[in-house]
């Protein structure tokens, strides 16, 4: 999973419209395989439903201030509930756990950040389901895509492929390295950020090249 707080591009955004798609739409519009595309919506959705009950008690805790729990105790329970997840479909390495554990401390974090906004329009959002739908949209490929990447390394793949989706949707950063073909172990350059796959913030990417990314990668 990221490290990088995807929610701080929503937050820039004035649209009161829904931010997330549907999980279905959302992965069946990209180039996976039906397998790809069947793993990813469940866990997907699980994880939503896993951020949407730790938001529920984050908002009752810090906007309604019922106690009865602390932000330590739904960091912890959250990261187990994730780490159980991720645990249903790989066996994650050393980074993984990593980022398992950074990405729940930093959703927990944003979350209590913009519960003191005076706008409560803008509060809503941060305990949504939307949001909650958003986030795990993203993690899914996030996690997914990098489980691909090491298991292609170990099977001896020599070279990947950047694939967009080839629409009017694909920013223009993405579309410039669409079929570029470069050795596994090397960077794209998407924008200004080296990425080794989409969704990869393990070397700092830019939250514009990661959130709602639907791009691809094809190893051979």
């Amino acid at each position: 999973m990221s490290v990088l707080p995807f929610d701080e591009l929503n937050a820039l955004s004035a649209e009161k419209e829904q931010r997330s798609l549907p999980i279905d739409q959302y992965f069946d519009e990209m180039s996976l395989t039906s397998q790809q595309k069947k793993d990813r919506k469940a866990f997907a959705r699980e994880m939503q439903e896993i951020l949407f009950n730790a938001i529920a008690l984050i908002h009752l805790l810090v906007v309604q201030n019922i106690s009865g729990t602390t932000i330590d105790n739904i960091k912890a329970n959250l990261n187990n509930d994730l780490d159980r997840l991720v645990r249903k479909y790989t066996v994650p390495d050393g980074y993984m756990v990593y980022m398992v554990t950074e990405y729940t401390s930093n959703f927990v974090d944003v979350t209590v950040r913009h519960s003191a906004s005076d706008d409560p329009e803008s509060v809503s959002y941060w305990y949504s389901n939307d949001r909650a739908r958003l986030n795990a949209e993203d993690e899914a490929n996030a996690i997914f895509n990098y489980d691909e990447y090491r298991i292609a390394l170990s099977e001896g793949r020599k070279w990947k492929t950047w694939i967009t989706m080839r629409d009017g949707h694909v920013r223009q950063t993405h579309a410039e390295v669409d079929g570029e073909t470069i050795p596994i172990e090397d960077l794209f350059l998407v924008g200004e950020s080296m990425m080794r796959y989409p969704h990869d913030a393990s070397l700092g990417a830019s939250v514009d090249e990661l959130a709602n990314c639907r791009c691809s990668i094809t190893y051979f």
